[in-house]
């Protein structure tokens, strides 16, 4: 990439085509090919910033906000040691400003977060739901927005599929994705764990064999006593020492497990009443894809989110079916 200079002319002009001439973002990244990866995701903020700019805010503050956003958007100078760093930074910085650009407007956020995807309030609904994502400080405060969010979307495929069923069948794909993404930082999230401690165990392991006890030499006299072969003590498996954070994971791993135990129950109930009040074979057939994607999307889930039983002496959890339908309704 060129100088800082020569990247803020590229960045304005682009920004200028995205948001002013209407031009699509594949066809600015095509105009400047070698700077591509850098400005998708800068371009990608401003986009999702013009969403929520849509909602009606003080000119004031909106002012203020698109200053803010583009100042935010220039790159900084590059750090010794990894230019990651400082693209983490400005990332952080603009997603920071599209929260409060969005909540600067009040009760609208409280009204989007409900909208339903033919609401002119829905945009805004998605760019929240995105930038709480970008400021989600682990991945399992990410999986448990994805439940919240999977909670949406159900909603919103029960209220389309009378009303829209080919735009349902697209919030299908969406609930999909969104509990596959929940088993997989659910997953990633115990994976880290395990990591963290497979060293300590190996260090601790290593450290508790003692040396081989050498066999004592035989006797030179007639009369010759019996002498026990020497023998190497067992060595003990070590205890995995936990981490003042663990127990804090912990719960948040099983608060996460709850609530997907009760949704899928309460997604199993809207989902049928939403069945049986179905107009035509369309809205069925999107209201019966829902229903697979739910059930098979939350077993994923709560399979990945299990813990090593033995820790407990129970069998809560072996059976993500049998946990589904253990969980009372509200």
């Amino acid at each position: 990439m060129g100088n800082k200079e020569e990247f803020n002319d590229i960045l304005n002009e682009c920004l200028e085509k995205l948001l002013n001439r209407g031009e699509t973002l594949e066809q600015c990244l095509m105009a400047y090919p070698e700077q591509a990866s850098t400005l998708r995701p800068l371009l990608e903020t401003a986009l999702t910033a013009k969403k929520a700019m849509a909602v009606p805010v003080r000119p004031e503050l909106r002012l203020r906000f698109q200053q803010q956003l583009h100042a935010s958007l220039q790159p900084r100078a590059v750090q010794r040691r990894s230019p990651f760093f400082s693209w983490s930074r400005q990332w952080a910085t603009a997603v920071a400003i599209i929260l409060v650009l969005v909540l600067a407007s009040g009760g609208t956020v409280a009204a989007a977060s409900s909208a339903m995807p033919d609401s002119p309030l829905y945009p805004v609904k998605q760019a929240t739901e995105q930038t709480r994502l970008k400021l989600a400080p682990s991945d399992i405060a990410k999986a448990q927005l994805y439940a919240r969010f999977a909670d949406r979307r159900v909603r919103e495929i029960a209220y389309l599929a009378s009303r829209n069923p080919e735009k349902a069948q697209k919030i299908v794909e969406q609930l999909d994705a969104t509990l596959q993404k929940v088993a997989v930082l659910a997953d990633v999230h115990k994976q880290r764990d395990v990591a963290a401690l497979a060293p300590a165990a190996g260090t601790e392991a290593a450290k508790g064999v003692p040396a081989p006890v050498p066999a004592p030499a035989p006797p030179t006299a007639p009369q010759t006593t019996p002498v026990p072969a020497p023998t190497t003590p067992a060595v003990r498996s070590p205890d995995l020492k936990r981490g003042p954070g663990d127990s804090e994971k912990d719960g948040r791993r099983s608060e996460l497990k709850k609530r997907l135990a009760e949704n899928y129950q309460e997604h199993r109930r809207a989902l049928r009443e939403a069945l049986e009040k179905a107009p035509n074979e369309e809205a069925r057939k999107a209201i019966l894809q829902a229903i697979t994607v739910s059930q098979k999307g939350y077993e994923r889930a709560l399979k990945a989110l299990e813990e090593e039983n033995g820790r407990n002496g129970g069998n809560e959890g072996k059976n993500p079916q049998s946990r589904l339908k253990a969980t009372p309704r509200r």
